[in-house]
């Protein structure tokens, strides 16, 4: 068998070091939180999918409720009705073996996108295994590491020179939109042509599938939702 080089195995020491401090300042940060994590709205949007109730905030809570026994007032699904029906069929299995699912798709997640990373792997593994915003995404159970999957695909199809599937890649990003609002003038300004329209494609996609799943009234409850005080405050 091989023998391990020392480097490869101080990688793999450095790693698990910052991984078990980062999971020991979430469990001390989020330990006494009672109101759910992000994953309980996706769950509950999953479970509404279809269902003419997606943005009904009474619809989301009380499925919330029926499956943990708790709700977030603020846990409203949020996301475009295409990505609700892409968790839908992760709902349709109890919450509990949801949860531990939707940790270990977000784990391969930034696994997936470690091995992508156009520099050294080794660093790109050490610095997501100590970087703290990454663990409190695995624990918070949000949908953001994925972001980090179709940027560093978009970078790397576009090193690769296939701009077109590198705009499909970034359209995804279409689930936090409100983080790129500034992204097209950058690509318009540099003249991303194929990457525009790649992302175009994509886009047109997610949302046709969001109207095909949703109805033609979503966008009006959707900005309905979004203007929520329970969402903001001020």
């Amino acid at each position: 068998m091989p023998r391990i080089r020392q480097t490869d195995l101080k990688t793999v020491v450095i790693s698990l070091l910052g991984a078990g401090f980062s999971v020991a300042l979430i469990i001390a940060l989020t330990h006494n939180r009672v109101d759910g994590t992000d994953f309980l709205s996706f769950y509950a949007g999953g479970r509404l999918a279809v269902t003419g109730h997606l943005y009904d905030p009474q619809a989301i809570w009380k499925a919330q409720f029926e499956a943990t026994g708790r709700y977030g007032p603020g846990l409203l699904f949020i996301r475009l009705p295409c990505f609700a029906l892409f968790l839908w069929p992760l709902a349709q299995a109890s919450y509990g073996t949801a949860r531990v699912i939707w940790l270990a798709i977000n784990i391969a997640a930034v696994a997936a996108a470690v091995w992508l990373w156009p520099g050294s792997r080794k660093l790109a593994a050490i610095v997501a295994c100590w970087s703290f915003p990454v663990f409190m995404c695995l624990g918070d159970g949000t949908d953001t590491l994925f972001l980090f999957l179709w940027l560093v695909l978009w970078h790397r199809l576009e090193a690769k020179y296939r701009p077109t599937w590198a705009g499909l890649a970034l359209s995804l990003c279409i689930a936090k939109f409100h983080l790129f609002l500034l992204l097209p003038l950058a690509l318009v300004r540099h003249r991303r042509w194929s990457e525009i329209r790649g992302s175009a494609i994509g886009i047109s996609i997610l949302l046709t599938v969001s109207f095909i799943g949703a109805g033609w009234r979503w966008p009006a409850e959707y900005f309905r939702v979004l203007t929520l005080p329970e969402l903001n405050p001020s």
